[in-house]
């Protein structure tokens, strides 16, 4: 191999690499920019293409870590039993922390998509948001965001 074809081999082979480098990196940044967020809903604001809602992340907690952070906050429950010994715990297994009360502005995207918790039941059923809006205040819901943008928005079910 000559010296000319030798320079556009390695000329080819690194835009080869750069190519495939830019798609692994532009893959991995989609990922990345999804994420999903646990809040009170403390607002919707119907604007059109700018519609919003207030959020105020929490974090929900189960189990060891519930009963930790509750205890902390002087929020756990105990019983004791015949032998007088304590046990702690939360009601229903759960316990919400929200130890930051920023109140976060968050677009909607247009095709936001809702999911209810259907009245009597814990299964959540697709919905619009104008009865969002008629039910948020002092529910829990998940939220998913896409590039700035709530995608997704569904109810958690708290017995």
């Amino acid at each position: 191999m000559n010296f000319k074809m030798r320079k556009i081999f390695i000329l080819s082979l690194i835009i080869i690499v750069c190519i495939f480098s830019n798609k692994a990196g532009a893959q991995t940044g989609m990922a990345q920019k999804a994420k999903s967020e646990i809040a009170f809903i403390t607002a919707i604001n119907l604007m059109g293409k700018n519609s919003n809602i207030d959020a105020d992340f929490v974090q929900m907690l189960t189990g060891k870590t519930a009963i930790k952070a509750a205890k902390k906050s002087g929020e756990a429950e105990y019983d004791i039993n015949a032998k007088g010994d304590t046990s702690w715990y939360v009601p229903n297994d759960y316990y919400i922390l929200n130890s930051n009360k920023k109140i976060r502005k968050l677009l909607l995207a247009p095709s936001v998509n809702i999911y209810l918790v259907k009245d009597g039941g814990s299964k959540v059923t697709k919905s619009i948001l104008p009865v969002l809006r008629k039910n948020y205040a002092g529910k829990i819901f998940k939220l998913l965001i896409e590039e700035s943008k709530v995608v997704r928005i569904e109810e958690i079910y708290i017995p």
